[in-house]
């Protein structure tokens, strides 16, 4: 039996760090072969603790680009073995290969697997003519690594991941899979298996990807994956698909910035894909492939996702801290009757073989070395001398050249400096105890010989990328601690403990005690007492604590300026614009983790531009007693600039309607009375998921706060709940406090009473309409009490209870049941699955706070666009046409403001068809609902029961 894994580590020093050793991250994968993916791990950052453990051997290959980017990119294999020499094993390779096109200089220097020889400049489809120079740049990027197991050639890939408007990088990762192509069809051409294992960064199917939208599998390489695959002509089975062809939610990748993992938000990008015959000795491979005779089990290991220890935080928008763990999560394939390889060795291009893993790298220190040669003995050896040393009295020597005093001193294993110079230090002391030396000479060879040792040393570490194991690196306490002098001592600058302090020096560079602690503020000054070097200046707990404090109390002002999402009414997190014209823009979106639309505890989708306060503005409201000419001034400059904003954008909508028109499926038909307009399209045809409802934005405004006075501030609608409802508006937004008034903000109005009488004098004049009723608690205020039993006992003959079921469901199947009412609210518990009353995850919305007309018009078109069909989707998704009026705008009454986007509606429904969105669409809502708006819902629902949308 034979088990690959394959895993994007997200780089592999966390994750070494996470498991506690390299060994430890192997054994917990628990495979014969392991393929790692995005190592981020360069040539100079190489070394034992993240290449080598014990009972593995490595393949790797890192990023050699000049793309000034640092280590990214990068594969690694290792390969379970009990021996790395004469050995029958599968999972140690005949041979490997850093790279696929052959070119690279490691594969020159021996053959290439399959002898894959690319003659340049090559010719490809789609791409035309490719030259060396352009293969070796897909090549050096660290992104393949092949080893041959003998009975199959094994591809560890970590495929480009690039965005669709960047055409270099597009022709890059088109590049890369043509060329790897060419590879896998040459070694199946000689009858060799091809396991192909990896990131690929491409998702080939819907299924694969939680929210893929319309056209999502007629990209260029979905299209290509596919192609590759035997259900599309291809030579690969995907072994993941093709054991779980109907598996929903199996994914292996999550946007660890809105903490998808938390609800099973991804795609599956990590795949395996195998290719051959089986082991049966059979003349058709069509009968007998290896896939379906020797893969018992391919499955993803969703342990290892991020987040599900108890030790670890949930994600919190960012605000707690980072989960630990890579954004994917393994895939394993296990495979059975594997017959053993002849005798073999490990390969030549093993990464035990690598000079920066054997020290065998020239460095620069032993390039200029011409001073001092220490020569000692290992470690077990200078034990036994020290030994021979206390039994015996003799004097223990220290062996050295003396050449010119200017030169650099070489020693020959620099990780080991520190514990060669204690163990000199020692060594003296024991001597001078048998031998009677003086102390004063002792100290002074010592001085000597640490003093150049360490000059040394200082050079060979000032490369920032040259990285020492744990286990010899000095602790940050030691750049704290002083060493102790004598009165008179020249030499109070050396870093060299003299032998007096020797007892502490086992502590001072105990690898486990590498911790500050809290009171080292800063070092001694030089003209202090040297002596006591356990007396640092520091800072008192009790002022740390307070710092502490006052931290909290910065975060906590800083939360409660934050605004509130709309779905959740929780404090949102802050964003920045990080390309395109508005970067660096700050914004706000929920601080839920992002997951299907259908989720009510999932992100709500809330986003809302922070408020832009110019230069000119935070300067003189710093001020105090400023000039009030020039804060006028400046005032008026805003407004001028902000009026000049409004009006272009006002001016690009006008512009797109003259240019687009108002034309879409059913844009003619104008019903007979829009008092009944769904009873005229047939009860019995038209199905719930079909219905374009038009609705009202605060729809109990009409008699809201004092008239002339603050009613134009908050009045969104001038007609009652009842005539909006005969004017054709099947959607209702009703806000209300603790007292069940309606209110919009700090305006209230009358009784919610009022609302309900309107529904049901509404509902008792019609027979087959069907309305959406919203009550929510307005932010700011508490839930009306029982506010929830008192909307079922006024409302209850008609209510429609809590049912997925009702998207699919025509009108007549409803009746006499006609009403949905969704209650939201703050702190009560929310409605459950087949109560009478609907939660709020089952209407949703993304409203943004702006007047720009065409911001919010984008804004519809591009959150609709993320939304699934509403075939299938099981919850009403409202689009808002509406702007509204901000504090830094002279125009705060909601009718001259909302007019700005109002008479766009049938532009918005033109351009969601022109996109290919129309069967997105569901609720359409506007303030002061006209005949004009209901007639183009209505005929958007019109056409799409009669098949025409």
């Amino acid at each position: 039996m034979v088990k690959i894994v394959t895993y994007n580590v997200n780089g592999l020093r966390p994750r070494v760090a996470q498991h506690g050793s390299l060994r430890r991250l192997l054994d917990a994968l628990d495979a014969d072969i392991i393929c790692f993916q995005e190592t981020k791990l360069s040539r100079q950052d190489l070394s034992g603790d993240v290449i080598m453990a014990e009972g593995y051997e490595a393949f790797i290959s890192c990023n050699r680009s000049l793309k000034g980017r640092g280590a990214y990119s990068g594969v690694a294999t290792f390969c379970r073995v009990t021996s790395a020499f004469s050995s029958q094993e599968v999972a140690l390779p005949v041979a490997a290969e850093e790279g696929f096109t052959g070119l690279q200089e490691t594969a020159k220097n021996s053959e290439t697997i399959g002898d894959f020889v690319l003659v340049t400049p090559v010719e490809e489809e789609g791409l035309g003519e490719v030259t060396k120079e352009e293969l070796l740049k897909v090549d050096n990027e660290g992104r393949c690594v092949i080893t041959d197991h003998g009975h199959f050639v094994l591809f560890n890939i970590y495929g480009p991941a690039v965005e669709e408007d960047d055409i270099e990088r597009v022709r890059f990762k088109l590049l890369f899979y043509k060329i790897l192509q060419r590879r896998w069809e040459h070694l199946l051409a000689l009858g060799k298996r091809v396991f192909v294992v990896g990131d690929l960064n491409i998702a080939p199917s819907s299924i694969d990807r939680c929210d893929a939208q319309p056209g999502f599998e007629k990209q260029t390489f979905r299209k290509w994956l596919r192609s590759m695959l035997r259900e599309h002509g291809g030579p690969f089975f995907d072994a993941f698909r093709s054991k779980h062809p109907e598996r929903v939610g199996a994914y292996t990748c999550f946007n660890q910035k809105v903490g998808a993992e938390v609800y099973n938000y991804g795609s599956r990008i990590d795949h395996i894909l195998i290719s051959g015959a089986c082991f049966h000795h059979c003349g058709s491979v069509d009968d007998h492939s290896i896939f379906p005779c020797h893969v018992e089990e391919c499955e993803i290991m969703d342990h290892f996702r991020r987040g599900n220890s108890e030790n670890m935080s949930m994600w919190k928008g960012g605000r707690s801290s980072k989960l630990e763990g890579s954004d994917h999560i393994p895939v394993y394939i296990v495979l059975n009757e594997i017959p053993e390889l002849p005798v073999h060795n490990t390969p030549s291009s093993a990464a035990r073989y690598l000079p920066e893993i054997r020290g065998r790298q020239q460095s620069i220190v032993s390039f200029l070395r011409k001073g001092m040669i220490y020569e000692h003995k290992d470690a077990m050896s200078m034990d036994r001398a020290d030994e021979s040393c206390c039994g015996g009295g003799l004097e223990r020597k220290a062996i050295y050249k003396e050449e010119p005093p200017t030169d650099i001193a070489k020693f020959s294993k620099g990780n080991d400096l520190h514990s060669v110079i204690k163990r000199k230090i020692r060594d003296q002391l024991l001597n001078e105890g048998s031998s009677g030396n003086s102390h004063n000479s002792t100290a002074a060879l010592l001085a000597t010989q640490s003093r150049k040792a360490s000059f040394s040393c200082s050079k060979a570490v000032s490369n920032k990328k040259n990285k020492h194991n744990l286990s010899s690196q000095p602790t940050i306490k030691s750049f704290f601690q002083q060493p102790k002098s004598k009165p008179g001592d020249s030499s109070t600058n050396s870093i060299v403990t003299p032998p007096d302090t020797l007892h502490g020096m086992d502590e001072l560079h105990d690898p486990k005690n590498d911790c500050l602690p809290e009171s080292i503020q800063c070092t001694t000054p030089a003209t202090e007492d040297q002596g006591n070097s356990d007396v640092p200046c520091s800072l008192s707990t009790d002022k740390c604590n307070e710092a502490t404090l006052e931290w909290q109390r910065i975060q906590q002002r800083m939360k409660m300026t934050l605004p509130l999402c709309k779905g959740h009414h929780e404090p949102c997190i802050p964003r920045s614009v990080k390309k395109g014209s508005n970067i660096g823009r700050l914004f706000y979106v929920c601080a839920r983790a992002q997951g299907p639309a259908s989720n009510q505890e999932a992100n709500c989708g809330h986003f809302q531009w922070a408020t832009v306060k110019s230069k000119e503005k935070r300067r003189d409201s710093g001020k105090k007693g400023g000039n009030p000419l020039e804060a006028m001034g400046a005032f008026f400059s805003s407004q001028v600039n902000r009026r000049k904003l409004v009006t272009s954008e006002k001016q690009a909508l006008a512009t797109r309607l003259s240019a687009g028109g108002e034309a879409f499926p059913g844009s003619e038909h104008r019903p007979a009375d829009r008092k009944t307009w769904m009873a005229e399209l047939g009860p019995e045809r038209l199905r719930v998921h079909q219905l374009v409802w038009p609705g009202t934005h605060d729809s109990a405004t009409n008699k809201i706060g004092i008239p002339f006075v603050t009613r134009p501030f908050a009045q969104c609608q001038s007609l009652s709940v009842y005539e909006q409802l005969a004017a054709g508006a099947r959607v209702i937004d009703v806000r209300v406090q603790e007292e069940r008034r309606v209110c919009h903000g700090v305006l209230a109005t009358y009784s919610v009473d009022v609302v309900l009488d309107d529904v049901r004098r509404f509902l008792g004049e019609t027979a087959s309409e069907v309305v959406i009723l919203e009550v929510r608690t307005e932010f700011g205020h508490d839930d009306p009490p029982e506010f929830g039993r008192y909307l079922v006992e006024q409302l209850g003959e008609h209510l429609i209870p809590q049912d997925e079921a009702v998207f699919h469901k025509t009108i007549a199947e409803l009746l006499p049941r006609r009403l949905i009412c969704v209650w939201k609210p703050r702190k009560s518990p929310a409605p459950k699955p087949g109560e009478p009353l609907w939660s709020a995850g089952y209407l949703r919305d993304n409203w943004i706070d702006t007047d720009l007309p065409e911001t919010k018009f984008e804004s519809n078109v591009k959150f609709l666009g993320e939304q699934p069909p509403v075939a299938d989707r099981r919850f009403f998704y409202r689009v808002e046409n509406t702007v509204t009026p901000q504090a830094d705008n002279p125009v705060l009454c909601v009718r001259p403001v909302t007019r700005r986007i109002h008479g766009y509606a049938r532009l918005f429904i033109a351009e969601v068809f022109a996109k290919g969105l129309g069967d997105k669409l569901q609720v359409f809502s506007t303030d002061f609902i006209d005949g004009d708006f209901v007639d183009a819902c209505a005929g958007v629902t019109k056409a799409r029961v009669d098949g025409a949308a």
